[in-house]
């Protein structure tokens, strides 16, 4: 009985033991350290300008009658001017603290700055005049000193973890006064997209990861858990809607009466034939991951990946049916090392995978795709394909501008990062 009663005490102790002895592993993190400003130095009568501006962190796209818009992650916008698309220029650099996100309608520009909402008159690129700003329009919040944390910038500092840390795994994390700890394996872009909550019209085309676009001469934006409807006649700037849609809102993309709205836990499909009062359609859950979703009007293509903000442990591509909108059918999920963002154009489905690459995918068989270019050194966050002959991709690398000849990509030009 003593040797039972001995056995049954050590018992824990030796499994707690073995444990900590198998606790080997360790994660590398990047630490971010947080800027706050004022908002009288974000909420100023003007927009500072630069003539060019170095590409560091690159983020969201947006095309727009000769421009290439770039946002330098929580820095502003580059102007690109790509009408020889063999020789892009810079023509200018907006200075927009906090900005993540844009969208375009008969030359008003608007942007996300720190907290605010702000439309912008570029008629004249080089001449942007602020028309309208919607203050607080993230949240409610106003802190008593006027100090709103705006972005986070990666200091030289690193932090090694090992399996014994509650933050062991998990791809970023707060400490610290906002301190942002991100594990290095991710790419720079995970940052904006834990930091930030194709047009129209008079509008422009934005990638697969916009929160802001432009349909039927509204502007819709999404946050964390709602689609929100803006009047933008003229020079107006008013929220007139407002749906909650859960938790877990990343992405918007309009394609003629619908808008197509990714989350962490599936796709939303929104009727927007009355723009002023989009109604729910249709929903499409699938496991929990980051998903931008785009469709050419028969099929919706969303990527599901691991090793992000949203917990995911799966990297696929999924192909859904559209022939009933009401009800949109899994047609087939392939399987993928990690896709980001994606475009479509005739029967090509042109994909990133992050750090692993850029993909031409022949989709004209959804029910077999088939992956029949691959560019593993080509490293890729997301993709806007005008057409056959101009397709923009962006990643941490930089940007590039190329082509398809038979289905091959054919690079015609690139602008690269400069080194931090």
């Amino acid at each position: 009985m003593k040797n039972i009663l001995l056995l049954l005490i050590l018992m824990p102790i030796l499994f707690i033991s073995c444990l900590k002895d198998e606790c080997t592993s360790t994660r590398i993190y990047a630490v971010y350290d947080p800027v706050y400003l004022h908002q009288s130095e974000f909420r100023k009568s003007s927009i500072e300008l630069s003539e060019s501006y170095p590409l560091e962190i690159p983020g969201k796209l947006y095309f727009y009658q000769n421009y290439l818009l770039i946002n330098e992650q929580g820095k502003g916008i580059h102007f690109y001017d790509v009408s020889d698309d063999a020789n892009p220029k810079e023509i200018v650099f907006y200075h927009l603290p906090g900005n993540f996100d844009m969208a375009i309608n008969n030359d008003i520009l608007y942007v996300d700055v720190v907290v605010d909402l702000v439309a912008l008159n570029i008629q004249d690129i080089k001449y942007p005049k602020i028309v309208n700003r919607v203050e607080n329009y993230k949240n409610n919040y106003i802190p008593e000193d006027g100090m709103h944390y705006a972005y986070s910038v990666r200091s030289n500092r690193t932090e090694v973890l090992d399996c014994s840390d509650p933050n062991f795994g998990i791809p970023f994390f707060f400490r610290n006064n906002r301190e942002v700890f991100l594990d290095v394996a991710l790419p720079t872009s995970s940052v904006a997209q834990f930091e930030s909550n194709a047009g129209s019209g008079g509008g422009g085309v934005g990638g697969s990861f916009a929160r802001f676009t432009i349909s039927k001469e509204h502007m819709y934006t999404v946050d964390q858990s709602n689609l929100i409807t803006w009047d933008i006649d003229g020079n107006s700037l008013e929220k007139i809607g407002t749906r909650n849609m859960g938790w877990g809102i990343e992405t918007i993309y309009p394609f003629g009466n619908y808008l197509f709205i990714g989350s962490n836990s599936g796709m939303f499909i929104y009727d927007n034939n009355n723009p002023v009062n989009p109604t729910l359609v249709s929903t499409f859950s699938h496991a929990t991951a980051c998903d931008p979703v785009v469709t050419d009007g028969q099929y919706a293509y969303v990527t599901l990946r691991d090793g992000n903000q949203c917990q995911g442990f799966v990297n696929q591509l999924d192909v859904i049916d559209l022939t009933n909108i009401r009800n949109p059918n899994l047609v087939e999920s392939y399987s993928m090392k990690n896709p980001h963002g994606l475009s479509v154009y005739g029967d090509y489905l042109f994909l990133g995978e992050g750090k692993y690459g850029f993909k031409i995918i022949d989709k004209s068989n959804p029910e077999k795709i088939k992956t029949v270019s691959y560019y593993e050194d080509i490293a890729t966050y997301d993709v806007i394909a005008l057409s056959s002959e101009l397709l923009f991709i962006v990643g941490e690398n930089g940007f590039y501008l190329a082509k398809v000849e038979g289905d091959e990509l054919k690079i015609k030009s690139s602008i690269l990062v400069e080194e931090l």
